[in-house]
């Protein structure tokens, strides 16, 4: 992570980013990590969801396909919720009305506060 924040931090130095490059590019690492980590396990899901469609057309296990693409569709859902709200907490910008909305909202606040994408790769 550090490496690649350096390597952008470089990158926009040579382009005239005089101003905060070390920040900048930690903000877009993160977005970057976060973009690869959504796509990635989107991929992933898609994967074992075609390996098991296949598995599963037997009489016999077509309730386990059923319940399989219900537990798949709610981790994608999970993936896509706390990837959002990873992006939002790199964003950092308090006079969205988003963060209005995460406050007036017990889940999404406990969701927004805990995020284990942050936990995981920030430290957070």
């Amino acid at each position: 992570f550090d490496l690649v924040a350096e390597m952008i931090a470089e990158m926009l130095a040579e382009r005239g980013v005089a101003l905060f490059p070390e920040q900048a590019a930690s903000f877009l690492t993160g977005i970057l990590f976060a973009l690869v980590l959504y796509f990635g396990s989107k991929l992933l899901l898609l994967l074992l969801s075609t390996v098991l469609d296949g598995v599963v057309r037997l009489p016999l296990l077509k309730q386990v396909n059923r319940l399989t693409g219900a537990l798949l569709g709610a981790t994608e859902a999970a993936v896509l919720i706390f990837g959002v709200l990873t992006v939002l907490q790199l964003v950092n910008a308090p006079d969205l009305i988003l963060y209005e909305w995460i406050e007036e909202s017990v889940l999404t606040k406990a969701l927004y506060e805990y995020n284990p994408l942050m936990i995981f790769f920030a430290g957070k």
